[in-house]
């Protein structure tokens, strides 16, 4: 009897740490829907409760926080990994933090989870900066660059985060941003907002020790909170399907501006992931994929 094809296999479940809200479409409400609907099971693990995101402190009002218990959430984690199904976790998948205790719990967790499962990938969105600067204690930014980076196997900041976690000036290009990339404690990273070449555009640029993969697309104003948490989401999915993460990546930025495009269009503050949903299976926009350097286009 022979074993079934990868693409026939039934994919392993993503442990997803992150931010819950009520309202909206951040953190877990993004990840967990998204990669769900793609077919992959998701176990949830929240850092933090709030109503919307604090972005929309001017329409909304400043959301009052309610952090996880540091002993619960460790608590949490350490039941998971101590449970006889903890086998069934392939991935996880970590967003924001509420504290520096946090981020080293799930440290430890991921250490314990590897003595039993080696080939279990973690992927790391850094949630903690943004153009205005960090919005996080130094304390957390310290753990996540000193701890869980480098646990990681693959990192999704956008350029400001890079920029911070690699002490270095925010980047002016592509070439500098890569240059950053290659700097951070990870083995692969794909930094989100890059610069796009064509005009009015943006990208996201996929960097390891040896190749670089650039893939734009039009930049569409005015997108809503969310974009980062759904584009890891969407990548992490991918790969637990088998995909490559090049084509895992050039189909969450199509999935990504797609979804962008239409909720702008629908006037909406929130990424529309319900009524988009299709978008999340079968993005057609269409995105391009340089090779940085010669910047040949991809198929």
């Amino acid at each position: 009897m022979t074993d079934n094809p990868p693409s026939q296999a039934a994919p392993k479940a993503v442990l997803a740490l992150s931010s819950q809200v009520a309202r909206g479409s951040v953190g877990l409400r993004a990840v967990g829907f998204s990669i769900e609907r793609l077919g992959v099971p998701v176990w949830k693990v929240p850092t933090i409760w709030m109503p919307w995101h604090p972005g929309h402190a001017k329409t909304l009002g400043l959301p009052p926080r309610a952090p996880t218990d540091e002993k619960v959430f460790a608590d949490s984690l350490d039941a998971l990994v101590n449970s006889p199904v903890i086998g069934e976790v392939g991935t996880v998948l970590t967003g924001y933090f509420a504290s520096s205790a946090q981020v080293e719990a799930a440290c430890n967790a991921n250490d314990r989870m590897r003595e039993g499962n080696p080939d279990i990938r973690v992927d790391v969105d850094p949630v903690s900066a943004d153009r205005q600067g960090s919005y996080m204690p130094s304390e957390e930014i310290a753990a996540l660059r000193e701890k869980l980076l480098p646990r990681a196997d693959l990192a999704t900041p956008n350029r400001f985060e890079a920029a911070m976690f690699a002490g270095a000036d925010p980047a002016e290009d592509n070439t500098a941003l890569l240059e950053i990339a290659r700097s951070l404690p990870v083995k692969t990273c794909i930094i989100t907002s890059a610069f796009g070449l064509m005009r009015d555009s943006t990208g996201v640029l996929l960097a390891d020790e040896t190749s670089a993969l650039l893939v734009e697309h039009g930049m569409v104003p005015g997108a809503p909170y969310g974009t980062g948490d759904l584009f890891a989401a969407l990548i992490v999915a991918r790969q637990a399907l088998g995909m490559s993460l090049e084509t895992a990546m050039q189909k969450a930025a199509s999935s990504v501006l797609e979804i962008v495009a239409r909720s702008v269009k629908a006037g909406s503050s929130e990424l529309l992931l319900a009524r988009e949903q299709a978008s999340l299976v079968s993005p057609m926009a269409m995105v391009q994929a340089r090779q940085m350097g010669a910047l040949r286009r991809r198929a």
